[in-house]
Parts: structure tokens; C-alpha cells; sequence
């Protein structure tokens, strides 16, 4: 009678034990799922605004194309094609801006409260960004202002992602590497002799 009881109860908690594993694993992959949910927001968003940055600037040539052209279409004695129409330069700049809030929206749904207001700045500033390259003949500024904004966000990601904030815009020129030579003793790396 006792095997049979402790058979039982062995049956039992073997139940109990492999339901709660369960409910452990299926915690654990969704959990994962969102993590990698929110790993994608972060990339897509930082790609697209990537993707802008570099793009931006054949508007302003696109600009200066249509102040040659309406000035008489000559440019050392050739005769300049016409420049794209505004629908087109539209269809253009709206390929470059429609993935930037597809991501926005994307976080505005899927996101928390923090995600959502670093998405808020980033797009705002992809706003006035566009706005002034689009209007302004020196798009330097304005392309700073984003590559900024992109730094920001990209840091606030990497700490919502469980990694450290970096200096994103360094270089090797920027970077002080410092190599250990022993556990106690730091020293800094040898200097190059500049020419």
C-alpha cells in the first residue's frame, strides 16, 4: 500500500513539476520573442534613418539641377537634360521617409513608454531635417543634427538591449586604447611619430 501511495505521489508531483516547466519555457520564448521584436524596431528604425541621412543630400543637387536648368540649361556649352519632375523627386523622398514611420508606428503599438518618446524624438528631428534640406542649399547642419539624433537613440536601444553605451562616433584617431601589460599595472598605448 505505501509503494502504491508513493507511486502516486511521485506520479503527481512528475505532473506538477513538468506543468510548471512548461509554463517556465513558454514564459521564457515569449519573452525572447519580444526581446527580438524590439531588437528589430530599434534596427529597422536606425537603417531607415541611415538610409535618409545618406540619400538626403542628392536633393539639394536635385535643387541646384532645377536653378541651372530654369537659368538657361547651359553648363559649359552642353545642353542639361531636364531634371526629374516633382512627382518623381516625391516618389523619391517618400521611399526614403515611408520605412522611418512604418518603424515609428511600429513602436508606437509594440513599444513601452520609453521606446515610444525616443521614437518621438528621432522622427521630429527626421522632420525638421527634411524640411530644411529641402528648403535650405547647405544641408551639413541639418544632416549633423541627424546623425545625432540617430546616436541618441541608437545608445538609448543598446541600453534597453542590456548592452553599454558607446562612443559611436569614434575613430582610431579618437579611440585611446589602453592595453594591459600586467593585472596591476595600466599603461597607455605607444604613440606613432607623426611625420
Amino acid at each position: 500500500m505505501a509503494s502504491l501511495y508513493a507511486s502516486a505521489v511521485t506520479a503527481v508531483l512528475g505532473i506538477l513539476i513538468g506543468s510548471v516547466g512548461y509554463y517556465v519555457r513558454r514564459r521564457h520564448q515569449r519573452l525572447d520573442l519580444r526581446a527580438e521584436q524590439q531588437r528589430l524596431r530599434y534596427r529597422g528604425l536606425l537603417a531607415a534613418t541611415a538610409r535618409l541621412s545618406t540619400e538626403l543630400p542628392a536633393f539639394t543637387q536635385v535643387r541646384a539641377v532645377y536653378g541651372q536648368w530654369l537659368a538657361g540649361g547651359r553648363v559649359l556649352t552642353k545642353q542639361l537634360p531636364p531634371p526629374p519632375g516633382p512627382l518623381e523627386v516625391g516618389d523619391r523622398l517618400s521611399s526614403l521617409v515611408r520605412p522611418i514611420f512604418d518603424h515609428w508606428t511600429d513602436a508606437w503599438l509594440y513599444g513601452d513608454r520609453a521606446e515610444i518618446i525616443a521614437a518621438n524624438r528621432l522622427v521630429d528631428v527626421v522632420r525638421d531635417v527634411v524640411g530644411d534640406v529641402l528648403v535650405d542649399n547647405q544641408p551639413a547642419d541639418a544632416l549633423r543634427r541627424l546623425g545625432i539624433a540617430r546616436r541618441d537613440f541608437a545608445n538609448f536601444a543598446r541600453t534597453q538591449l542590456g548592452s553599454k553605451e558607446v562612443d559611436l562616433f569614434a575613430t582610431s584617431r579618437t579611440v585611446d586604447l589602453v592595453r594591459p601589460r600586467s593585472p596591476w599595472r595600466w599603461e597607455q598605448p605607444p604613440t606613432c611619430p607623426t611625420s
